[in-house]
C-alpha cells in the first residue's frame, strides 16, 4: 500500500493493521484525531477521545467490537474490513511478544 508521504504514511508491506486503516480513513476525510473522536462520541462511543484514537492508530490498543462498530459507521468502512485489520494487528502483537 502506498499513501503520499506528505501525509506521514510511507510504504506499508503486507496487510494493514487496524491502526493504519483508521489513520488512512481519518486522513482521507481531512479529520484530526479530535474530530474523529467527537464523531464517535456523537454515535454513542462516549469514551472516545484524541488519546484513544492515537493509541488505536499506533496499534497500542486494538478497538473492541463495540468501538469497531462505531468506527465502521463513522468512517463508512465495512465492519468486516475493520475486523480483519484487528486480526492482523493482534497477530503482529503476538509475533512481537514471542521474540
Amino acid at each position: 500500500m502506498s499513501i503520499d508521504s506528505h501525509q506521514g504514511i510511507l510504504e506499508h508491506p503486507g496487510p494493514e493493521g487496524i491502526g493504519m486503516l483508521i489513520r488512512i480513513a481519518r486522513r482521507r476525510r481531512g479529520w484530526s484525531q479530535d474530530m474523529l473522536a467527537a464523531r464517535l462520541v456523537r454515535v454513542g462511543l462516549d469514551s472516545a477521545d484524541r488519546i484513544q484514537v492515537s493509541r488505536w492508530e499506533r496499534d497500542e490498543r486494538i478497538p473492541g467490537p463495540h468501538s469497531r462498530e462505531r468506527l465502521a459507521l463513522v468512517l463508512d468502512t465495512p465492519a468486516d474490513r475493520l475486523e480483519q485489520a484487528a486480526r492482523v494487528s493482534r497477530a503482529r502483537r503476538r509475533a512481537l511478544n514471542r521474540k
